[in-house]
């Protein structure tokens, strides 16, 4: 089993818009996520066990996505969002 940390406000998870493209960025690890909240407009992290099966895990995070009306994105182990935004903003096309 794996465990990722969302970002939340409010009881929703905390989403952000990048070129057009609503996306979710998660963890694995809480203090990768835990400085940037408020650059995600965040109030809080929650902890997330995705099961060993892939077809739940993609379940769960398919289900996240549902939620944002978007993609989720997970940060690699050491990179915090703010670096992991950057990075999008250079790599993703505009949605228009």
């Amino acid at each position: 089993m794996s465990t990722f940390f969302v970002p939340y406000t409010r009881n929703v998870p905390a989403a952000i818009e990048i070129k057009g493209h609503k996306l979710l960025i998660v963890a694995s690890e809480p203090e990768d996520i835990a400085a940037d909240l408020q650059l995600i407009g965040a109030d809080e992290i929650r902890e997330i066990d995705l099961p060993g099966d892939e077809a739940q895990t993609t379940e769960v995070l398919a289900d996240l996505a549902a939620e944002v009306g978007g993609g989720v994105v997970l940060t690699p182990a050491g990179v915090s969002p703010s670096v992991m935004i950057h990075s999008l903003e250079q790599e993703l096309p505009w949605i228009h």
